[in-house]
């Protein structure tokens, strides 16, 4: 009697394998592969084709220097446009000098004072230079003492332009002869000077020639003055 036992099992790696899927209709063609880079000596993998060297080289001239102009016209550009911003500022000029630093006060000796008849007016004469690169205007000029009092001739104010001189008469009148000091050693002038920077007011000395003069002038002038007071016992 014959009989089907039971199925053994197959041996490790003749497991029974899936069959490949049918092939199908051939579906579109996917993208085509991205070009080698290219090189200046050519294109990779392709040495027969130009590079950009040669295509550079194959250009009209007149194109080549355009090309070559315009590239340079755009670094200059590029290049102003980042030194503008930091380019330092010019410094400012240096301000003009103060008033009495660009004069120069002279005294020229006595002279008439103009009427014999003003008894007691003595005239001296005096230059005004200006002796720097501005002009200075003499605003007004006066004395210290209270018994005294002063004019000029031209009379105040008046411009000394730059590298000028001029000359004033100051007329120099007694009041009373009592509180002048007769023994005068530095008579000072006291001037007032203005130009593009300010307005100041500054003391000059003549010197001893200006001081002689007008010592010697009062006190004759007073002398003689006390000389026809009467006496009154």
């Amino acid at each position: 009697m014959s009989g089907i036992g039971p199925v053994e099992p197959a041996p490790h790696g003749d497991e029974p394998r899936p069959a490949p899927p049918p092939a199908g209709p051939a579906g579109p063609p996917g993208p085509a592969p991205a070009p080698p880079p290219e090189t200046l000596s050519g294109r990779c993998g392709d040495p027969d084709s130009p590079g950009a060297y040669e295509r550079w080289t194959a250009l009209p001239r007149r194109t080549r220097r355009t090309a070559l102009a315009l590239t340079g016209l755009v670094a200059a550009i590029a290049t102003g446009c980042y030194l503008l911003p930091h380019r330092t500022a010019p410094s400012a000029p240096p301000p003009p000098p103060w008033p009495a630093q660009a004069v120069e006060v002279g005294y020229g000796g006595t002279t008439a004072p103009g009427d014999p008849a003003d008894e007691g007016v003595f005239a001296f004469r005096i230059r005004v230079s200006a002796v720097r690169n501005t002009a200075v205007t003499v605003e007004n000029i006066t004395q210290p003492y209270p018994a005294l009092s002063l004019t000029t001739s031209p009379r105040t104010p008046l411009t000394v332009r730059p590298g000028d001189t001029r000359q004033l008469t100051v007329r120099i009148a007694v009041r009373r002869c009592s509180g002048i000091p007769l023994g005068v050693e530095l008579p000072p002038l006291d001037i007032t000077l203005r130009n593009t920077r300010a307005i100041k007011d500054q003391t000059f000395l003549l010197g001893a020639a200006y001081a002689n003069d007008l010592s010697a002038a009062l006190r004759a002038h007073c002398s003689a003055h006390r000389s026809r007071v009467p006496h009154t016992p």
